[in-house]
């Protein structure tokens, strides 16, 4: 799966440009994860899946190996591409005890406004 999404990603950057791709890839993102929640047929939630993790996996690899490595001088590319990466995983450790810690305090309806927000 992070195969194809990694493909995709690689040419469409080349062809048509990496924010056109970046851009795309995130509505993408945003169209066919506002479907999946409400999908109840087993089948048809395998295949909204499957398309949900091709664009991420665009992003994936569009974000981390092309777009962040170009934000940093050459001399430093590598280090700050880690630092970066660092950050990026560590943020994705701590959100769910975050997530949790808001439902805990407030309603659900209220976390997920703060999430909106952020």
């Amino acid at each position: 799966m992070h195969r194809s999404g990694s493909a995709i990603g690689a040419s469409t950057a080349d062809s048509w440009g990496r924010k056109p791709t970046i851009l795309g890839a995130s509505v993408l993102i945003i169209v066919i994860g506002g479907i999946y929640p409400f999908v109840s047929n087993p089948r048809i939630l395998l295949v909204v899946g499957f398309l949900l993790t091709i664009p991420i996996y665009v992003l994936v690899t569009l974000l981390f190996a092309i777009y962040i490595p170009e934000l940093s001088p050459t001399e430093v590319r590598m280090r700050a591409s880690g630092i970066c990466n660092t950050f990026g995983r560590g943020a994705t450790i701590l959100t769910p005890f975050i997530v949790v810690a808001l439902f805990l305090h407030y309603s659900g309806l209220t976390t997920l406004a703060v999430f909106w927000l952020l």
